[in-house]
Order: structure tokens, then C-alpha cells, then sequence
């Protein structure tokens, strides 16, 4: 059992609550939309278990993860993706550049498409910069 401490609002979400991902090309958002009432979704959560059977969680323990957004929920942490916080900073920068969303997307767009070079590193133009995930990257 785990309460929602921070949730990360993900770019996405506008694609989530208004189908605009098919208007790009997107049609994998469709699965993904939103309708009046459902919960929405985020990938980057810090969540305190509140009580649990699970071997590698206990009470009190903070997590971050992918989750709907709600006050408090029985989550699976494998199905969740929950890893134990850092415990070394406020919780709230595990959703910023130390965290899921932010951080994490900024890191593998360089892993991912700009592979090592024997030559070493070069120069990269991120068109992006304006934002979090293009300012990190």
C-alpha cells in the first residue's frame, strides 16, 4: 500500500487527456487516452509505502516509480518499476534532473543516439534546450 507524495506532470499528459497524438502521428496514444473520471498517469512518482508484504518494501520507505495519481494506491513495485529513493536529497528532485522523468530521458537520448566514437565525444545541437529534458542533454 502506497501514498503519492510528488507526481512528475509528463509532457505527455496533454496527449493523455486530449487524443492529440494522433493529430502527430502518434496513434500509440490512443491506447493511452483519457476519459472524465479515469486516473491519470505518471512515470515519475515518489511513493511512502504505508504497509506491505512485499519482502524488499517496508512501512515508511520511499519509492520511485511509475503510477496513477492517487492519493493512495496497492501497487505492485516490480509491475511499478518502484526503486528505493536516494534518501539523500529532498524527494522531490528524484523527479527532476536525479530522476525518472526529466533526468532519465535526457541521459538515454544521448546514450541512445549518440553512440561512443573512437574519435571521442563531439559537438551536439539540441534544438530542445529551451526545455528541462534539452537543457540536461
Amino acid at each position: 500500500l502506497f501514498a503519492l507524495e510528488y507526481a512528475s506532470v509528463d509532457a505527455a499528459t496533454r496527449i493523455w487527456t486530449d487524443g492529440g497524438g494522433s493529430a502527430q502521428g502518434w496513434g500509440f496514444f490512443s491506447k493511452l487516452q483519457k476519459r472524465p473520471g479515469d486516473a491519470m498517469f505518471t512515470f515519475g512518482a515518489v511513493l511512502r509505502c504505508l504497509a506491505s508484504r512485499h519482502p524488499d518494501w517496508a512501512a515508511g520507505e520511499l519509492g520511485v516509480g511509475a503510477s496513477a495519481i492517487r492519493a493512495v494506491q496497492v501497487l505492485d513495485p516490480a509491475a511499478a518499476r518502484l526503486r528505493k529513493a536516494l534518501g539523500s536529497v529532498d524527494p522531490s528532485l528524484e523527479l527532476s534532473v536525479l530522476g525518472t522523468t526529466t533526468g532519465l530521458t535526457a541521459l538515454l537520448a544521448i546514450e541512445k543516439l549518440l553512440p561512443p566514437r573512437p574519435e571521442g565525444p563531439g559537438v551536439v545541437y539540441v534544438s530542445a534546450a529551451a526545455g528541462g529534458v534539452g537543457l540536461l542533454a
